[in-house]
């Protein structure tokens, strides 16, 4: 296979979580998000939604995401959706240009509580 024939390399897709004593969970994002790479986010969404005593923010920092293509958008749509109906605020914080560009695209940018840093995402 020659290198213009060889699939793009792909960041994979890792999540980390930081929780706070205040009902806070952080959830860091680095990668891509594509069809194939969801999982990490599924999972650690999921986890969220389980967490006794429920939480009360859920901030999603975005500055590591490099490509979010309509299947990352939409689990974005799906924890917007989940977040409403567990009465958890939702913000997203600092997303990289291409994945911006992506909410301002589509119009959800509208839909979700954008934040340039996460100190203020925090505050």
């Amino acid at each position: 296979m020659t290198p213009a024939n060889r699939p793009a390399s792909r960041s994979v897709l890792t999540v980390t979580a930081h929780d706070t004593d205040d009902g806070v969970r952080v959830l860091s994002v680095t990668g891509e998000l594509d069809l194939h790479q969801l999982d990490p986010l599924k999972q650690s969404l999921a986890s969220a939604w389980r967490m006794d005593p429920p939480l009360r923010l859920l901030v999603i920092d975005l500055a590591a995401v490099g490509f979010c293509d309509s299947s990352g958008l939409n689990v974005f749509l799906q924890a917007r959706q989940e977040t409403h109906e567990r009465g958890i605020e939702l913000r997203l914080v600092n997303p990289s240009l291409p994945l911006r560009r992506v909410l301002q695209i589509t119009g959800a940018a509208e839909l979700f509580s954008l934040y340039d840093d996460l100190t203020q995402a925090l505050a």
